[in-house]
């Protein structure tokens, strides 16, 4: 018993630590390319404001943008089970506190159903099934998604945010975006941009927030 307990603070040490140099790799890269990135924007017809918050809610999504797709699988087999596990102790922690809901009745006054009530809404956003499977584009579309919620706040209609995400990708080669074959061209590629990535940010517009800690609860706010 003693074994496995050791062997769970070791798993949740190097987790924590994986993650730690993941967040630092994705800042760093950010920091060294958001010049250029912001120019790709102004070349678009962004004005400086514009660029600079476009640029911004690309703060976690261009560290994925500049890696093809088996690069980006490798990196969701290692991101997505950790996240996971961190899920399931947030679910655990949070009925630890509730089974002191007496005491901190006495303490602080507040009625019981308060804190069941908060068990049900912090359970429901943090479900597991939020996380999905490794596909190659988890992270990519989380980190996507502010940018298709910015455009939206300018105004930009569906087809102008696809036109840009597939300009974009293009720009930095990403994957086969920008070239054609014999099976898929440009129709093919920005159909691929609207159902993998525009319109799960749109749907999904109030609900990403607690993906990988890095979403907005406010539809106007930049990352």
């Amino acid at each position: 018993m003693a074994s496995t307990s050791i062997h769970k603070v070791i798993k949740v040490l190097h987790s924590d630590k994986y993650l730690q140099s993941y967040s630092k790799a994705i800042r760093t890269e950010f920091e060294l390319g958001k010049n250029k990135l912001k120019k790709f924007f102004i070349n678009k017809g962004f004005n400086n404001e514009q660029s600079e918050a476009l640029t911004y809610s690309l703060r976690n999504g261009f560290y994925h943008i500049s890696r093809d797709k088996e690069q980006r699988l490798k990196l969701e087999k290692k991101v997505l089970p950790i996240f996971k596990d961190k899920k399931k102790l947030e679910i655990k922690n949070l009925e630890a506190l509730l089974r002191l809901r007496s005491t901190i009745k006495e303490l602080s006054g507040n009625d019981d159903l308060f804190f069941k009530a908060l068990r049900a809404k912090i359970v429901k956003d943090i479900l597991l099934k939020s996380l999905p499977k490794s596909g190659g584009n988890i992270l990519l579309r989380w980190g996507l998604t502010p940018l298709f919620w910015k455009l939206k706040d300018f105004e930009k209609g569906q087809s102008a945010q696809i036109n840009l995400a597939y300009d974009l990708f293009s720009y930095y080669e990403m994957d086969d975006y920008g070239t054609s074959g014999e099976n898929i061209g440009e129709i093919e590629q920005k159909d691929r941009i609207r159902t993998q990535f525009q319109q799960p940010a749109i749907k999904y517009f109030d609900k990403y927030h607690h993906h990988l800690g890095t979403m907005v609860y406010r539809k106007k706010a930049i990352l």
